[in-house]
């Protein structure tokens, strides 16, 4: 797992892609190591300690954690983000860091969408308004069967691009296909095996060997490290395989775009299993709805701990308890007793 994906829910680089788009980088962010051992660092070193997110242990994490939240900001309750952005705020003044430097563009009369395969335009949409740009999305989005993975891909990363005067509100369904081809998601080593063996479901009769190369493309992913650049190499082979087999007529009709499986773990499907979840300083993370349930256990467990019971809010509660030090976050489960756990 990469350091944007652990710590600031980003495992696709998107808001990451966004933060360079919009903001000029600092040098000390651009030599900055990303390699800390998140694991080991105490909740207190972040700014978020329930969520483990927004480490603010050094001048790069605290310049990098500020911008991210002024993206994700909306996603918290008032209290929590102001309680999330005063801890960042003492960060960067110990650290000094000051003030972003925004890049500045004017935003054009129009801006033009590009379908490309194999590095060569195919062809140009040019996006003058919000209809223009709705219109766009869903010939992207009914028309996928005839076009390529790249071509795809390409016009997907061109809407995303598309400024924000330029744009209209389009159906979840379509802006969440375009979340995928363009890229914008992840997916588990057993989500990649699902789906290249739905694929020899189709092809073993009439193409045995490559049935058997599929499978063995499958296993070979037990072990191997998912990222974003592995998914991409995958998709456009894939798609390249559903077209030999004429599987690609059926998409959208039963079959799903290599891009649809392959990166369907979205910024949004993350966001709902890690706020789920809250990660203990002994590396075990908990269901957060099964300990709000058992918070009388929680409650007499601090009274016994520290005589009393340091928190009021849900919110407060969580973010203390995944504060706790290794020790007492084993205390705490041992006093509690059996409470769901994500993987």
């Amino acid at each position: 797992m990469n350091a944007l994906e652990k710590v600031y829910a980003d495992p696709s680089y998107r808001k990451f892609m966004e933060i360079v788009r919009t903001t000029e980088i600092p040098a000390f962010v651009k030599e900055a190591s990303m390699e800390d051992d998140y694991d080991s660092m105490s909740g207190q070193l972040y700014a978020d300690p329930a969520h483990r997110r927004y480490p603010l242990n050094n001048k790069a994490n605290t310049w990098l954690s500020r911008e991210y939240f002024m993206t994700d900001r909306k996603d918290y309750e008032p209290r929590m983000a102001a309680l999330i952005e005063g801890r960042i705020s003492k960060a960067a003044e110990y650290w000094q860091v000051g003030p972003a430097k925004k890049l500045t563009a004017q935003d054009p009369d129009e801006c033009s969408v590009w379908a490309v395969h194999q590095g060569k335009p195919v062809y140009e949409v040019k996006i003058t308004c919000g209809k223009h740009y709705k219109e766009a999305a869903e010939h992207l989005y009914n028309n996928r069967h005839a076009m390529t993975y790249d071509m795809r891909r390409s016009m997907a990363r061109g809407l995303h691009n598309v400024p924000a005067a330029l744009r209209s509100d389009i159906p979840a369904d379509i802006a969440d296909y375009l979340e995928k081809a363009a890229g914008f998601g992840m997916a588990t080593p057993s989500i990649v095996q699902k789906t290249i063996l739905a694929r020899v479901v189709h092809v073993y009769r009439t193409a045995p060997e490559l049935s058997q190369g599929l499978v063995k493309t499958a296993e070979a992913y037990k072990d191997m490290e998912v990222t974003p650049e592995n998914l991409h190499k995958l998709a456009g082979v894939l798609d390249i395989i559903d077209r030999a087999v004429d599987l690609h007529r059926y998409y959208g009709h039963g079959h799903s775009t290599p891009e649809e499986s392959l990166f369907q773990i979205t910024q949004k499907m993350a966001k709902a299993v890690t706020d789920e979840g809250v990660r203990l300083a002994n590396g075990r993370i908990v269901s957060r709805t099964a300990l709000l349930n058992r918070r009388l256990d929680v409650d007499d467990f601090f009274r016994s701990y520290a005589g009393e019971v340091p928190y009021k809010t849900p919110e407060e509660m969580t973010d203390i308890v995944s504060s706790l030090p290794r020790g007492d976050a084993d205390a705490l489960l041992n006093t509690i007793g059996d409470i769901p756990e994500l993987k």
